[in-house]
């Protein structure tokens, strides 16, 4: 019994030796294993054509041609890599290649660490990072451009988060890694060098009948009921001075500084720590769109002679692009591909309104008016300073502004079509101190006409909405602790709630309701903005925020 046989068969008939009796056990031995031999095949053949052994069949692929690729199925969990078929989740199910918006969007952990590559998490930044042979690879949740070594490549679809799990446009991935991609009626096939259809026909049937699942039905989806239109203008107003902020894709932009002399910045919301500054460049007025800040460079402290720009930098840092030089610029407005701005000739006492496409062409003047209020050689047509610019649905809405009552300046509301025709008052009665356009209505800070012309009365400015033709003006500000609410001429409208500073910071109801005080620390707030759960706000010496539920006050020392 010392020979060695995998099957255990040759030691036996060789230790049994040639004699008579031997050679009858040895035929009684070989009939049985011969009988043996019946069963095992009976076995053999009723497993090879039992459903289960045709799951096993199906689900398994052995091909030279495979080696080394990544093989997937959109909307399939399934995948084929390392010779096997595997769950590209083995703890959710429902991540599988998916096509969206005409792209192919695919889970990169599962790409990425089957080519090699090590991924890592940052949730402070919403973003994930691929590190893959020599190549440092950054993306980040809702961001259209992705960093490789520290160079920025725009992509024409930004990081999701779907199901739980990072997903990203699968060419530009696979660009990054330097791998190739093949695709067929839903077949991807990511590789090192370039797959062919011809010649590989058979391999690539077989792939689909592997990898395809069947969608179930899926049932229509409840029809909601409509929303109220979310607030559209983050920060229209003039956004000067430190903690002026705007949200936008997780990301908080903020410039930094009271002197406007520290540059702008951004932030993930909530982690103010991983701050990076995105330019030197003192800002005012910022607008975001698309990829897009635009924002004016304000003159400098005392200087209002001198022409400033207008400029543009990605959301992610990029050069600084100037779109246009303007006698002094302090109100812009950013719509789609155009801007409109306010320029300021002050040897002359006059405003322009003007409006420039965002590559810097078509520049035209739209409105021209003077604020030398006593020259009777300017008829009162032309009078008033051109403020609270805002855009909307193919209409400028602004202010034109004179003195009135009380040493404060207020105007009718004008509106004009964003070429310039059809100039109009909206409403003819009352008079803006300043106004913003939220939820599809006009709120504004409303100077009593009967009392336009009394420099003596100490004058209520209540706010008020009316709709975007001038109709049904309606007062919102009522009491407050008791006593009447006046001079709401800093305020903003946000989504349900109205924030406002009087001689503390309050809150309430865009139908007056709910009135609240926020915090009590800080007297005459003025430049408000909201980002996320907080409100950013100014006074004359230094920049505050509170949360929007009266909790944790904070002095800004960015």
């Amino acid at each position: 019994m010392k020979h060695q046989d995998p099957n255990g068969i040759e030691p036996i008939m060789k230790d049994l030796g040639n004699t008579f009796l031997q050679k009858i056990i040895k035929e009684r031995i070989m009939k049985r294993l011969t009988n043996y031999a019946h069963v095992i095949s009976l076995v053999v053949m009723v497993l090879l054509f039992s459903p289960s052994s045709k799951q096993a069949q199906t689900n398994s692929l052995f091909d030279e041609r495979l080696h080394g690729k990544i093989v997937l199925f959109v909307d399939s969990p399934k995948a084929y890599v390392n010779n096997e078929v595997v769950q590209l989740d083995s703890g959710n199910e429902n991540v599988v290649p998916l096509i969206k918006n005409e792209r192919i969007l695919v889970p990169i952990r599962f790409i990425s660490e089957n080519l090699g590559g090590e991924v890592s998490w940052k949730p402070e930044r919403e973003s994930i990072v691929i590190i893959h042979a020599d190549n440092y690879i950054e993306l980040t949740i809702g961001d259209k451009f992705m960093g490789i070594n520290g160079m920025a490549k725009e992509l024409d679809t930004s990081p999701e988060m779907i199901s739980g799990r990072v997903y990203l446009p699968l060419r530009a991935v696979a660009e990054a890694l330097s791998k190739q991609v093949f695709w067929e009626n839903g077949l991807i096939i990511i590789s090192e060098h370039k797959f062919e259809k011809e010649g590989n026909e058979d391999l690539i049937s077989s792939l689909i009948a592997l990898l395809k699942v069947e969608k179930p039905v899926v049932q229509k989806p409840v029809v909601q009921k409509p929303q109220p239109p979310k607030d559209q203008y983050p920060v229209m107003l003039e956004t000067k001075g430190p903690g002026t902020a705007l949200l936008n894709g997780g990301y908080v932009y903020y410039n930094d500084g009271f002197a406007l002399g520290n540059g702008l910045y951004r932030f993930p919301y909530g982690n103010e720590k991983s701050k990076k500054i995105l330019t030197k460049d003192a800002t005012a007025s910022m607008n975001i769109q698309g990829d897009w800040i635009y924002y004016v460079v304000p003159n400098a402290s005392g200087s209002s002679e001198n022409k400033n720009p207008i400029k543009k930098i990605k959301k992610t840092g990029s050069k600084p692009v100037t779109i246009t030089k303007d006698d002094p610029i302090v109100e812009m407005f950013v719509d789609g591909e155009w801007i409109y701005y306010t320029s300021f000739k002050h040897d002359k006492k006059k405003v322009t309104l003007n409006r420039i496409k965002t590559n810097g062409t078509s520049k035209k003047v739209l409105l021209e008016n003077y604020y030398d209020y006593d020259n009777r050689n300017i008829s009162d047509s032309k009078k008033g300073n051109i403020r609270n610019i805002h855009v909307h649905k193919g209409y400028i809405y602004f202010l034109r502004l004179i003195p009135c009552g009380y040493g404060k300046e207020c105007s009718r509301i004008y509106r004009m079509k964003t070429d310039g025709s059809g100039m109009g008052v909206i409403n003819k009665e009352e008079y803006a101190v300043r106004m913003q356009i939220a939820n599809g209505k006009i709120y504004y800070s409303r100077f009593p006409e009967e009392l336009r012309d009394d420099r003596t009365s100490l004058a209520p400015i209540d706010l008020y909405t009316m709709t975007l033709n001038g109709k049904n003006p309606t007062r919102i500000s009522k009491n407050v602790a008791g006593y009447e609410i006046y001079f709401i001429e800093e305020y903003k409208v946000h989504g349900d709630w109205i924030y406002f500073g009087l001689d503390y910071v309050y809150k309430m109801r865009t139908d007056g309701s709910f009135v609240t005080k926020l915090t009590d620390e800080v007297r005459a707030p003025f430049r408000f903005n909201v980002v996320g759960e907080w409100l950013y706000f100014r006074t004359t010496t230094n920049a505050h925020r509170v949360k929007i539920n009266g909790k944790g006050y904070e002095m800004l020392h960015w």
